[in-house]
């Protein structure tokens, strides 16, 4: 099925922990970081490529990455909608020069997965980073992570919720997600457990459309 399949797809919360199981589970382990990554952050895919992580001065860890959004920034391969690694040279150049394409949170293990494996991500100086996501994970682009996730010998297929179209009744179905599905888990996640408080998951997002949140997280 193609990656538009994908976005017709939605989280169930009753099947939260099947979906951390079939995380812990992966095999492949570059494909398993990018996932918690993004059930700690909320981030995009190709923002998580072009990430980095560090303390700050409470012990907090953060997650900073270019805004995939910002028109000085180009995350986009091409003609084609598969974000890319933009690799250490442009990355510490928009660091040291730009610092408004950057956004940032504080990471949160709302889904209690075992985030030891990320802490080797972590940089101890915000001003020195060792290491770049992407620079570990090694992909050039969006559709070699894809590929992966997509794998016979790495995909893993999950209970969702299908729906094509307002006017159509949801269904269940048993399917291998893309990561944009992971992103609409975590705000659903993010907004059940902060009392459905659209503001606080609108902020934390970085939404500027109310209608997205409400799209994601209303059957949830």
């Amino acid at each position: 099925m193609s990656e538009k399949t994908s976005s017709y797809c939605l989280p169930i919360y009753n099947e939260v922990g099947n979906y951390t199981e079939s995380i812990e589970n992966l095999s492949e382990k570059k494909l398993k970081i990018i996932l918690k990554l993004i059930l700690v952050s909320g981030f995009r895919v190709g923002e998580i490529l072009n990430s980095y992580l560090f303390y700050d001065g409470e012990g907090n860890v953060i997650i900073r990455t270019l805004n995939s959004k910002s028109k000085e920034v180009k995350l986009i391969k091409g003609d084609k909608h598969y974000s890319e690694f933009l690799g250490r040279e442009r990355l510490d150049y928009y660091r040291k020069s730009n610092q408004k394409v950057f956004k940032s949170v504080k990471v949160i293990n709302i889904f209690k997965l075992d985030v030891g494996e990320l802490e080797f991500l972590i940089n101890d100086d915000y001003d020195d980073i060792k290491m770049y996501v992407g620079e570990y994970l090694a992909f050039d682009s969006y559709i070699t992570a894809y590929r992966m996730l997509k794998n016979k010998n790495t995909k893993m297929e999950i209970k969702i919720k299908f729906k094509k179209s307002s006017s159509e009744t949801d269904f269940v179905r048993n399917y291998t997600p893309s990561f944009h599905f992971y992103r609409k888990l975590f705000a659903s996640h993010y907004n059940k457990v902060n009392k459905n408080n659209f503001i606080k998951t609108i902020d934390f997002m970085r939404w500027k459309n109310i209608n997205m949140i409400i799209d994601y997280v209303k059957d949830y």
